[in-house]
């Protein structure tokens, strides 16, 4: 080969990227969804925001994808995003990653396990916690930039969102008992799990719970609840032997929608509920706890446990009546099955001149089922009585599971037959004993710590 003499002028190749397609939604979550449209209600002081967002704030998650059109590879990470409150002309970017404030950057802690420690970061999503007047909706402003490298270009994406609400003044407050119009309790065939219409039934004790709604949405969680039988407010105590706090659940009972009333106290009354609205404290200060300082347990107000004010939350009174003109009942009472009773004497039917006496004794039935001893002792008397056929003279012989009957009051001369039969005497709810008629202190154990209780 012979020697180059020259070389030629190189062809330049020139690698040429096509530009990233790109798109920048924004995903909601929240409580019922994380709305962007909240229902106001302007009748209430304060008013009412469903849902509230300073107590179940709006998320709002920012979705950038960056995709190489050429190559069919997608770029979801390494890039910037910032938000902006949109007024008008005027736009204020959103940087404070304070939790109390209207609007706040959500931040993550991450741990590096190479070097043991931990660093905070922006997740970029924004958290929103400011109910939005109707009159004045909110826009924000998501901008998403993305550097690329490769092709030495910034490609920038922007999303708008705004808050808005729904006047519903015209929308009222509904507050209903989940259990059907008359709640029953048999005492013999006791049933434990739910039963019709969302009651549940353990025993003698009954879970109701209320729901309330404003207009279409749920609005249980936001209201206190006045809960009374046969009219009168029910505090705990020995007015109120059907409402124990030891048989609630837990962050339940008076003040919230769910109570738990024992029907061995009581075998019929009505129970009602009424609702007010709670009222958030401006400015709080002094000791939460002692001054009865409500905030929020996930969906319930439940009593502060703070004794100093934290600023990041927010508290609330209830209200000292109901405030809502709305209220819903229900019937509770007794309803026994059919009880009846076989007598019988453990020596026949026959009765000799021979002295002694002839031992009765009854099958007490439910709907034509035995019952046990120990129902029948706890539940039922029976109430023994003699008649000659021959005769309309009833004789009393007095109360008892068995009942001895002279030979002398059933031999007969003549031949006449006697009837020996029992009444069936259904006992009632457990009551309060007190000393006599004329003197109606209460007894008590001999430590005097409990009262002591029978049925009538």
């Amino acid at each position: 080969m012979k020697r180059i003499i020259n070389t030629s002028v190189p062809v330049v190749v020139t690698t040429i990227r096509t530009p990233l397609s790109t798109s920048l939604t924004i995903a909601q979550s929240g409580e019922n969804g994380g709305p962007l449209t909240q229902a106001q209600d302007t009748q209430q002081n304060p008013q009412v925001w469903i849902p509230d967002r300073r107590l179940h704030p709006l998320i709002l998650t920012p979705l950038f994808v960056a995709k190489d059109t050429g190559t069919g590879e997608t770029i979801t990470s390494g890039y910037d995003i910032k938000w902006y409150i949109v007024n008008g002309d005027t736009q204020t970017q959103i940087t404070s990653t304070v939790t109390s404030q209207d609007y706040y950057l959500e931040q993550e802690t991450v741990y590096d396990e190479e070097s043991g420690e931990s660093t905070t970061r922006l997740t970029g999503r924004l958290v929103v916690r400011k109910n939005v007047d109707y009159r004045t909706p909110v826009t924000l402003r998501c901008v998403a930039t993305y550097t690329d490298n490769l092709r030495q270009e910034i490609y920038t994406k922007e999303s708008i969102v705004t808050l808005t609400s729904t006047n519903m003044p015209e929308e009222n407050y509904v507050v209903s008992l989940q259990a059907p119009a008359v709640i029953t309790y048999d005492p013999v065939y006791i049933k434990t799990g739910n039963l019709a219409n969302g009651l549940f039934q353990n025993g003698s004790k009954f879970r109701l719970s209320a729901k309330t709604m404003l207009g279409s949405n749920d609005a249980t969680s936001g209201v206190y609840y006045f809960w009374y039988i046969d009219g009168q407010p029910i505090v705990e105590g020995l007015d109120f032997l059907q409402y124990s706090q030891e048989n609630q659940l837990a962050g339940k009972g008076l003040g919230t929608d769910t109570i738990v009333l024992d029907m061995d106290y009581a075998e019929k009354f009505k129970v009602q509920v009424q609702i007010g609205t709670f009222n958030e404290v401006g400015s709080p200060t002094g000791n939460p706890k002692t001054k009865g300082y409500y905030e929020m347990n996930g969906n319930d107000f439940v009593l502060t446990t703070d004794t100093t004010v934290n600023a990041s939350k927010v508290y609330y009174t209830k209200p000292s009546a109901p405030n809502l003109p709305s209220t819903d009942e229900r019937t509770m009472m007794w309803e026994w099955p059919d009880i009846d009773n076989e007598p019988f004497s453990h020596s026949g039917n026959a009765v000799r001149s021979s002295s002694g006496s002839k031992v009765f004794e009854a099958i007490v039935q439910a709907d034509g089922v035995d019952l046990d001893d120990a129902f029948v002792d706890e539940h039922i008397r029976l109430d023994w009585h003699l008649h000659p056929m021959n005769s309309s003279t009833v004789t009393d012989l007095g109360y008892g599971r068995t009942m001895a009957v002279d030979h002398a009051a059933l031999n007969r001369t003549g031949g006449e037959h006697v009837e020996v039969y029992a009444d069936t005497c259904l006992l009632g709810p457990l009551t309060l004993i007190q000393v006599s008629e004329d003197d109606d202190t209460l007894i008590t154990t001999d430590d005097g710590n409990s009262y002591i209780v029978c049925r009538t």
